[in-house]
């Protein structure tokens, strides 16, 4: 639960920046604010800071208040947004270097049964 109190005063924090009127601190306001955060599966500090900034640029009209559920809802989106640019991301850069080449040992490793027609003359080892 600590970390979701750190994740709850981080959060508040930055919407005193954005708000100078946002409500003092409470004991009682980090730990439902952190709850929420528990309860939507968010971890992530950057999520949470992103969620603020967008959180007052959609909702920041004068007389407007940032809530849990809103935070949470808007974090979410962050995540997903987050999740779905990197899986893009890894796409590309697998698109771009192609399939992972495996050396002759690696190979050999996984295939073992695979039998090489033999070429040449035979030189042994010393």
């Amino acid at each position: 639960m600590t970390e979701y109190r750190q994740l709850a005063k981080a959060a508040m924090a930055k919407c005193v920046g954005y708000d100078p009127y946002f409500p003092e601190k409470s004991d009682v306001m980090v730990s439902a604010w952190a709850e929420a955060l528990e309860d939507g599966g968010i971890t992530e500090l950057a999520d949470v800071l992103m969620a603020v900034r967008l959180m007052y640029r959609n909702f920041g009209d004068p007389g407007w208040r940032p809530t849990p559920r809103v935070l949470v809802a808007t974090a979410q989106e962050c995540r997903n947004l987050r999740v779905r640019r990197e899986r893009e991301a890894r796409e590309e850069q697998t698109a771009i270097e192609g399939p992972r080449r495996y050396t002759f040992h690696e190979f050999r490793e996984r295939h073992p049964h695979v039998k090489f027609p033999k070429f040449g003359k035979d030189i042994k080892d010393a």
